[in-house]
């Protein structure tokens, strides 16, 4: 699960930790029109909310299945799974004598 936040991780970190104003300052000192400045600024944003979004989706993907579907998740199956694996253990224990 963690590396399917590292893209997302990896676009922040390049990012640094400049505002969209001190980025369209910069744009602009070096000789690039405002206009087309702001149009790259604009299009920075969309990326990062666009990977954001893509990764949202894959998330809850995994969770519910395609397209929303109430499927349950892997992890959802294995903790069932262990669940009621659980509870067939505690029903072969014997509390009488204390012994499996």
């Amino acid at each position: 699960m963690k590396c399917k936040f590292a893209p997302l991780v990896a676009i922040v970190l390049l990012a640094g930790c400049t505002s969209s104003a001190e980025r369209m300052y910069e744009c602009e000192a070096q000789g690039v029109s405002r206009d087309a400045c702001y149009v790259a600024e604009q299009n920075r944003k969309a990326n990062i909310n666009s990977a954001a979004e893509k990764q949202a989706m894959e998330n809850a993907s995994d969770l519910y299945g395609p397209k929303g579907t109430e499927t349950y998740g892997k992890k959802q199956q294995q903790r069932e799974h262990h669940q009621h694996r659980q509870a067939n253990d505690d029903d072969n224990y014997d509390n009488d004598n204390d012994q499996w």
